[in-house]
């Protein structure tokens, strides 16, 4: 039997006389567990680890949603798209005035975050990783090796994954979900610390979960031992399990190796982090307008203040100065209060509840309100009225469950800063930005169908384009955000190469 869980900041009061019970029949007898899954032809038993609560503590997204009970998820094959019949001409992309790479098969590198990853569902597994737009791309220009760096056969689910659940105690309209627990690729927790098992090869997609594209995951900033400094975060030790026991940054990969090709996306966690979650006012990572353009570290105080706050210009920077990115593209961002994890609930639903007990608690203003537990007990019709916040002076909504107006148009102000960062960029290094931006609000209109006549549904969580998590696509929207890039890399490089069949990701 297993207890609602509900993380602490979003605290989920249960008192058995006045709601239902906290205990649960969620989980599945272990007599009924699948004994095995078949993963690339090979026979992996189903093996429930101990790991999801402590996974869920460090991950900077998990407790952003309502965990009732686990579950166990047994692996399916992700069925990739039916690449070109004919391999494309790739020459207009190859960079063969580097003798390490004039004569041997192209070699594209992504490096960006949880988007580039393949996340979904709240989760960082095979399945997702597989199915990345880079990995997606890859394929579809006929590249000999793409290498995504999978968590062995034993361990597809990674970590995070969540699957969601129509158990509902509190009658709430706020989403609820079952963590998977099963064959996880966690090695070991102590205390507030996650170690993921490392992953041994040499991956050509670089991204990482829930990236700051400003701290030191991008630039090596050593201890005095001359270890790099992964922190002990989630997104650290992913980093971390990528590189294996090679101990270094971002930067270092990139300019130690040779490429042909290189993507750069990133900004979602940023703003997700710093507002969303209110550590501070503004992004965690310096917004730079102009790009590599009068770049200076004035207002630095030390080196560790440079690349807290600068890692991802001075990377820049330096690339550019090495002359090793001769061609590439980048991704702009899509205004995050869009996505359909911001508007699941709307301002109406809430003052509707409480203006029939206290017309003085409704809200004025232009506030999005947030799926937190606290909403969903106000909202929810099996919560007893003495639990509900938010409809008295003394049980007010916590500043975790809305944003305010001034809160959304800092988070416009701040996507604009990046994008426009993003297009100085473009400039300098002559590469072509991938527009996010528009083609989201295309999806979020419902405007949008595919070049193979999919209609693309924006909604959630019926739509086909959002995966449950309500920020990240699924690999169908993998698979439209693919295309978008193979279209603007043919235009912009008057290349040919034929777009992906997005319908055959539908029942991915």
């Amino acid at each position: 039997m297993s207890k609602i869980r509900i993380p602490a900041v979003l605290s989920f009061c249960c008192v058995s006389s006045l709601l239902l019970s906290c205990r649960s029949n969620d989980l599945i007898p272990k007599s009924e567990y699948p004994e095995f899954s078949i993963v690339e032809g090979n026979t992996v038993k189903t093996r429930v680890d101990e790991y999801n609560k402590k996974v869920e503590d460090v991950d900077i997204l998990s407790p952003k949603y309502l965990i009732i009970g686990d579950t166990v998820v047994t692996y399916r094959q992700s069925k990739p798209h039916t690449p070109p019949s004919v391999t494309p001409d790739l020459s207009n992309i190859k960079n063969n005035d580097n003798p390490e790479l004039k004569g041997k098969p192209l070699r594209y590198i992504a490096v960006g975050g949880s988007l580039t990853a393949g996340v979904r569902d709240g989760g960082y597994f095979n399945e997702g990783i597989q199915t990345s737009y880079p990995n997606l791309v890859a394929r579809q220009m006929g590249l000999q090796k793409f290498e995504q760096p999978l968590f062995d056969a034993a361990d597809y689910n990674g970590f995070g994954r969540k699957v969601p659940t129509s158990v509902n105690y509190t009658g709430g309209p706020v989403p609820k979900f079952k963590e998977v627990k099963n064959n996880s690729g966690v090695l070991q927790i102590e205390k507030d610390n996650v170690t993921l098992k490392k992953y041994l090869g040499k991956p050509d997609n670089l991204a990482v979960k829930n990236f700051h594209s400003g701290n030191r995951s991008l630039l090596d900033y050593q201890f005095s031992d001359g270890n790099l400094a992964f922190d002990g975060s989630l997104s650290g030790q992913v980093l971390s399990r990528i590189y294996g026991g090679d101990l270094k940054s971002i930067s270092r990969k990139v300019f130690d190796g040779n490429f042909d090709l290189i993507s750069f996306e990133t900004g979602w966690q940023e703003i997700i982090t710093w507002f969303v979650f209110k550590i501070t006012s503004a992004p965690g990572t310096q917004i730079y307008p102009e790009g590599i353009n009068n770049l200076n570290y004035d207002n630095a105080s030390n080196l560790g203040d440079v690349i807290r706050n600068h890692g991802k210009m001075t990377f820049m920077k330096d690339l550019h100065s090495s002359g090793k990115a001769k061609y590439g593209y980048f991704l702009n961002l899509p205004l995050i209060t869009d996505l359909p994890y911001f508007n699941i609930i709307s301002k109406d639903e809430v003052n509707k509840v409480i203006e029939t007990v206290n017309k003085n608690m409704v809200f004025k203003e232009n506030v999005k309100i947030l799926p937190t537990s606290e909403i969903d007990s106000l909202l929810g019709t099996k919560v007893h009225i003495s639990m509900k916040k938010g409809l008295s002076y003394d049980k007010p909504l916590s500043k975790y469950s809305y944003l305010t107006d001034e809160e959304q148009k800092l988070i416009t102000v701040s996507v604009e800063g990046f994008n426009k960062e993003t297009e100085s960029l473009s400039k300098s290094f002559n590469f072509p930005v991938i527009d996010i931006n528009s083609l989201y609000k295309q999806i979020i209109k419902g405007t949008y169908i595919t070049d193979d006549g999919v209609k693309v549904d924006g909604s959630y969580p019926k739509g086909n384009f959002f995966s449950s998590d309500a920020i990240y696509p699924t690999a169908f929207g993998q698979a439209v955000i693919a295309n978008e890039v193979i279209k603007t890399l043919n235009n912009f490089y008057k290349m040919q190469i034929p777009l992906i069949s997005t319908r055959e990701y539908l029942d991915n």
